[in-house]
């Protein structure tokens, strides 16, 4: 990551783009005054993620000690090893978000790095790293997993809910502001070189980037994530295949389930998946068979209105001189 960011450089730093604690490119980097992050997931290591004073507080009663570091958006970073390193989300019953548990797929901004603030992130609890059992985590956190969920363990396979993708799996809410049920800050791909240009809505699973003024939804995001899409463009084809794929591998989507967009998002989102042929190719006399058929609409023959033409659409009143 360069100074002061906490995007990673490298495109497939989940998987290959990877360095030892003492590699030479490493340390160079640190001594130039660059960022680094951990990679979460790797060796059973998870790093639970408090933004909130409730959780931090929680974390320090219930859970052993361990090593411990206080964020430059002041928050508190908790290392743990585990049998389980899926990363989730820590929210009330009501969806108040007061942090995550970040593992596979998942990095944290390492000590000593530099936070867009200013503020340095740096050693609380200079402690050997504790191996908790994922169980002991949750039940020790337990005010912070949702249980009105339903338990998909005693639902009938034909009706169980459809396992989705969570926007708050691909990003984190750290070093962010809140407004109202929105966080606002740096876009967590490609950053911002001035002021907040990324806002997400984890209520709405919905998010948007001001500087390609453009938003979409989690799977989008994760693509951006990976490297397979740029913000801006349109996921579709085998990008989209290779998307499910790595959502299914590292965050859990389970195979046999479809991502499902919320309600709002479906209603503002065309059906234009039904335009494209087997070799994603566009159709375009698809989709004016489409309109055809199933658009309503007057000729000069059906009405003796006098209508006027402006800005692409035929209106009764002129608005314009």
């Amino acid at each position: 990551m360069g100074a002061k960011e906490k995007i990673p450089l490298e495109k497939e730093w989940t998987t290959n783009a990877n360095y030892s604690y003492d590699n030479p490119l490493l340390l160079e980097h640190i001594k130039n005054g660059g960022n680094y992050g951990i990679l979460c997931g790797r060796g059973g290591l998870i790093v639970i993620d408090a933004d909130t004073p409730e959780l931090e507080e929680a974390i320090k009663n219930n859970l052993p000690e361990t090593f411990m570091v206080r964020t430059g958006g002041g928050g508190l970073h908790a290392y743990y090893l585990t049998d389980d390193q899926k990363k989730t989300v820590l929210q009330d019953n009501g969806g108040t978000h007061y942090g995550e548990i970040q593992g596979t797929g998942a990095q944290v901004i390492a000590p000593t790095s530099t936070h867009p603030s200013g503020r340095q992130y740096e050693v609380v609890g200079d402690h050997e790293i504790i191996y908790k059992a994922r169980g002991g985590i949750k039940e020790a956190l337990k005010e912070y997993h949702p249980t009105d969920k339903p338990d998909t363990n005693t639902i009938p396979p034909d009706n169980r809910p459809k396992i989705k993708l969570d926007i708050l799996d691909v990003v984190s809410t750290t070093g962010m502001t809140k407004h109202g049920e929105e966080y606002w800050g740096a876009h967590p791909i490609h950053g911002a070189k001035t002021g907040d240009n990324f806002s997400i809505n984890p209520s709405k699973e919905v998010w948007k980037c001001f500087h390609h003024d453009c938003g979409g939804n989690a799977l989008n995001l994760l693509a951006q994530k990976e490297g397979i899409i740029r913000c801006g463009e349109q996921l579709r084809g085998d990008d989209f295949k290779k998307t499910v794929k790595i959502a299914r591998e590292k965050y859990g989507l389970q195979d046999g389930d479809t991502y499902t967009p919320p309600p709002d998002a479906v209603e503002a989102l065309p059906e234009i998946s039904k335009f494209f042929d087997k070799e994603n190719k566009f159709q375009p006399a698809w989709l004016a068979d489409n309109i055809t058929k199933n658009t309503k609409y007057a000729t000069a023959i059906d009405t003796g209105e006098i209508l006027y033409y402006e800005d692409g659409v035929y209106i009764k009143t002129v608005t314009k001189k």
